[in-house]
C-alpha cells in the first residue's frame, strides 16, 4: 500500500542549520589546499601525467573550498547522528 505524502508533511521534516564554511573542521586545511591546487596549475610537472587532464577544469581541482565542502559529508553525517530528529539508528547521505 502506498501512502501518500503531501508537500506540506515533507516540508515540515526539512531541517536548516546554517553554518559557515569557517565552520568546519576541515576549514584549517583551506590555506594548504589552495596552495597545492595553485602549484599544481602553475606547474605542469605537479599535474601528475596519470592523471586524467580534463580534471584540471572540475571543481575539486580548482576549489579548495568546495573540497573542504565535499569531505565534510561525514562531519554533516555525524551531527544528524548526534541531534538524531527522528529517533532512529539508521542514518545515509545519498548525493545526486
Amino acid at each position: 500500500m502506498v501512502v501518500p505524502v503531501t508537500e506540506r508533511a515533507v516540508l515540515s521534516l526539512i531541517q536548516i542549520h546554517l553554518i559557515t564554511l569557517k565552520d568546519l573542521p576541515l576549514a584549517r586545511h583551506l590555506d594548504a589546499a589552495s596552495k597545492i591546487i595553485e602549484d599544481e596549475h602553475r606547474n605542469d610537472k605537479l599535474w601528475r601525467s596519470i592523471w586524467d587532464p580534463a580534471m584540471k577544469d572540475h571543481p575539486e581541482a580548482r576549489s579548495a573550498e568546495y573540497d573542504v565542502l565535499v569531505n565534510s559529508k561525514t562531519y554533516f553525517l555525524y551531527n544528524a547522528t548526534l541531534e538524531d530528529p527522528f529517533s532512529t539508528e539508521f542514518f545515509v547521505w545519498i548525493d545526486a
